[in-house]
């Protein structure tokens, strides 16, 4: 009987011990330290708040709307663009002949008509004395004119006599929304893309000579090869609708979406130009002409 007032006398003195702890704060500078919040809430009747990890639906309300603004600002681009037909005419020396396939199939889809005109082994010299591109304008009378001359130049001397005949090629141009597309550089530059820069300007010349380490070649070592010239036709889409001084003239890039596709609304563009009615898609200029 005498252990049991013992036990029960020592429970007590535990249990007064701990509703003190409970109370009572201890000093800091104690290294005994006590974490019962069950216990102190219990004694004190205290509400234990339980934890729990609430997902900011804010920041995923935010998320959305970053998305529909990009979305709008898509829109928006596009709505600035001119998405009417266009007649295209693309125009250049050989460097093109692959080229022009990625440059057509963008532009049939986008609802425009192109015609490429490819003078094998010309130059400046030659575009510029015999007046052809001024020819192709009054055969075709297209709206935006994609032109690149220049390959076979890379490798002349003296390339400053070249300036007087960049500059008539533009002007034959007669106002009509010209851009020079720069040779595709498999070597380095002798400073024809310079002088380019300098008579075209930025916005209307694009520089092929950056793809220069980019661009498989043929077995000639020069022109790119098919898949080569994907590349160099794609990127070059990309900086006309996004860096081109006409980027809002003619809708070409990006490639249009399956549901796109559906609600594009292509023109009737006028067929009744000679040049035009063949339906021709590719031209070939002959050098003694």
């Amino acid at each position: 009987m005498r252990y049991y007032w013992q036990i029960l006398g020592i429970l007590i003195l535990l249990w007064l011990g701990l509703f003190a702890l409970a109370k009572i704060e201890l000093p800091p500078s104690w290294s005994i330290s006590f974490d019962a919040p069950g216990l102190r809430a219990w004694l004190q009747d205290e509400e234990v708040e339980e934890q729990v990890n609430i997902p900011d639906s804010r920041s995923k309300n935010d998320s959305l709307e970053q998305e529909e603004e990009q979305k709008e600002d898509k829109t928006a681009a596009k709505s600035q663009q001119d998405s009417s037909s266009k007649y295209i005419l693309l125009a250049g020396d050989s460097m093109i002949e692959h080229f022009k396939a990625t440059i057509k199939k963008e532009a049939r889809a986008h609802g425009h008509q192109i015609i490429s005109c490819i003078w094998y082994g010309s130059h400046t010299t030659q575009w510029s004395k015999k007046k052809k591109l001024k020819e192709l304008i009054k055969d075709y009378q297209p709206d935006i004119i994609f032109f690149s001359v220049g390959g076979n130049e890379t490798l002349f001397r003296n390339i400053e006599d070249r300036r007087p005949y960049i500059k008539d090629i533009k002007a034959q141009a007669k106002g009509i929304p010209f851009i020079w597309i720069g040779p595709p550089n498999w070597k380095e530059d002798n400073g024809f893309n310079q002088i380019l820069k300098e008579e075209i300007g930025d916005s209307c010349y694009y520089p092929s000579i950056e793809l220069r380490d980019q661009l498989a070649r043929k077995s000639d070592g020069a022109h790119p090869t098919r898949k080569a010239s994907v590349i160099w036709a794609k990127a070059y889409l990309k900086w006309f609708a996004e860096q081109s001084a006409y980027k809002n003239h003619c809708w070409i890039w990006p490639p249009l979406t399956k549901s796109e596709r559906r609600t594009y609304v292509k023109t009737e563009l006028d067929s009744l130009l000679p040049e035009r009615a063949l339906g021709h898609s590719v031209r070939i200029l002959e050098l003694n002409k």
